[in-house]
């Protein structure tokens, strides 16, 4: 270790297990002309993303090359890793921010702390400003945030501000991205505010025998007697998580008969549920109340849990689950079961607020349809015939091809300015002995590609030829960024464009917290906990 940093107090006990450092560097690369796209680094030049490990002496313990100049620094990474590099239990290596936050590796803390004096106005817009400049990030696409209207406004802040930015796609139409499970929240939580009795008497059943330590023991006793193999156990729902209640349901559904069991073993079980509320134990009729309210809420439960994914894109799944879930609202509107019907209207009211406004809703979530080779344009327009009025589908589906082809536009512009920047460079570069004819005859083939495009591509234009070309087998295990891969040399305009839409998270959270958006509450059981054990909670937001 550097005498610098282990002589001085300020830094030696926080750098104490570190052992060395790791950063990226993207090395020229001679490449044939059908892989330099994905080989483009970040400097528009053909290179590698070479990665090296130092040690605090400066020699390299690691160096891992071969990645395409494209590579993110946190995908060559997670190659090294799982080719063997290993970082001894306990040390770490420093990173920069592109390889993300894992074990054994820590980069620059870059989240910004700050406190907003007010959420209105331009104060949270400017905010999002000051971070996508201090990280150096001028070029994006879209902006996720929850849906809240100081959010528009944010987001309309932005948009007057990105007009002297390298990014301008479609002058910002796109730059708005509600988050879904936020989103979602809010329509089943306001649904579930009409909630039957049925859900009261199965929670009144459940909570009452969770208050005794001997009721619970009877009641396992009776779930082994009924024979009831499940690993679920009773759970009681709070405020905040229309999630819980639908694990509540889903875990009282499987154990039904140990319900009825138990009510025969325990006589003061009826009685004090009669006495308590008047609304009674939960009978045959509440079980299927329960049961269909569960199945209902699974689709969104479903839904939640696919689109906050991080380990994979998800703004291509958004679509087909919606779909799903519109379908289901329709159905149960007509149904004779009134309280579900009058569940169902109110969560369809909720949900055609923000997604039955075509001005409102961002056409990325069609289009990335469109560049799923499964569908394409035909499955989109049919599925919002499907879903929306004849006056909302008809603007919709303008609205979609109209941005489809502007942002094949601006990309085919953008491509071509690319490419004559690279014959330019490649022509200006007289001086590299290397193989001097090889990149002679490149340029001409590059000026022959660019002849041959305006001889005959106008007549059908790469959009429309991905588009007229048949549809792939829909399969369970299809990989859209592993087809896309494959098939950007044919497509290359409409490659970049799925390359860009596919990364944008149509979700502000993981998978894991994307059930609570409210605030923390501490109900009638957790009130009793000691105050240093509350605190341990708020501090690990648990």
């Amino acid at each position: 270790m550097q005498p610098e940093i282990q002589n001085n107090p300020r830094f030696f006990p926080w750098f104490e297990d570190f052992i060395g450092a790791i950063d990226g560097t993207h090395v020229h690369a001679l490449v044939p002309i059908e892989m330099q796209e994905r080989f483009r680094g970040k400097k528009d030049k053909t290179t590698q993303n070479v990665l090296a490990a130092v040690d605090f002496d400066l020699k390299f313990t690691y160096v891992l090359a071969g990645w395409e100049g494209s590579a993110h620094d946190s995908r060559v990474l997670g190659d090294a890793l799982r080719k063997g590099f290993k970082v001894p239990e306990g040390k770490y290596y420093l990173t920069d921010a592109g390889y993300g936050d894992r074990k054994g590796f820590m980069p620059p803390f870059r989240r910004v702390l700050y406190h907003l004096k007010d959420h209105k106005d331009d104060d949270i817009g400017k905010e999002i400003e000051k971070c996508l400049l201090d990280w150096g990030l001028e070029n994006f696409m879209c902006i996720t945030v929850d849906n809240a209207s100081s959010n528009d406004t944010a987001i309309g802040y932005m948009r007057r501000k990105i007009n002297g930015w390298k990014t301008r796609i479609l002058k910002g139409r796109l730059l708005h991205m509600r988050c879904v499970a936020h989103f979602v929240n809010l329509v089943v939580s306001d649904g579930l505010k009409t909630v039957n009795e049925s859900v009261q008497r199965v929670r009144h059943a459940i909570r009452f025998i969770k208050q005794s330590p001997a009721r619970l023991q009877r009641f396992k006793k009776c779930v082994l007697d009924e024979k009831i193999n499940t690993k679920k156990g009773l759970c009681l729902d709070v405020p905040t998580r229309w999630t819980s209640t639908y694990l509540m349901l889903n875990a009282a559904i499987e154990l039904e008969d140990a319900f009825e069991n138990y009510s025969e073993e325990d006589p003061h079980y009826v009685v004090d549920l009669n006495e308590r509320d008047g609304k009674g134990s939960p009978d045959s009729d509440d079980w299927n109340n329960v049961r269909r309210l569960s199945k209902f809420l699974q689709a969104f439960y479903d839904l939640t849990l696919h689109v906050s994914g991080s380990l994979y894109v998800t703004l291509n799944l958004f679509f087909h689950e919606s779909v799903s879930v519109v379908v289901l609202m329709k159905d149960l509107v007509s149904s004779d079961d009134l309280d579900m019907c009058l569940m169902a209207c109110r969560m369809k009211e909720k949900y055609e607020k923000y997604w039955g406004d075509p001005e409102k809703i961002n056409l990325l979530i069609f289009i990335v349809v469109v560049l799923d080779p499964h569908y394409k344009v035909d499955y989109v327009e049919w599925m919002i015939t499907e879903i929306y009025d004849p006056i909302i589908e008809s603007k919709l589906v303008d609205n979609v091809k109209e941005a489809l082809n502007a942002l094949y536009e601006e990309y085919r512009v953008s491509t071509a300015n690319d490419v004559n920047r690279e014959e330019v460079s490649s022509g200006k570069d007289d001086k590299t002995p290397l193989r001097p004819k090889h990149k002679k005859i490149e340029v001409l083939k590059n000026k022959y590609k660019k002849h041959k495009c305006e001889r005959d591509g106008d007549a059908k234009i790469e959009l429309d030829k991905y588009l007229e070309e048949d549809t792939t087998e829909d399969i369970d295990e299809f990989d859209i960024l592993s087809w896309w891969k494959f098939n950007c040399s044919r497509f290359p305009t409409v490659g970049k464009i799925s390359r860009d839409v596919l990364a944008v998270p149509v979700s502000t959270v993981a998978s894991e917290s994307a059930f609570s958006t409210g605030g923390r509450v501490l109900d009638q059981f957790r009130s009793s906990l000691t105050p240093r054990v509350v605190e341990g909670l708020v501090c690990a937001q648990n």
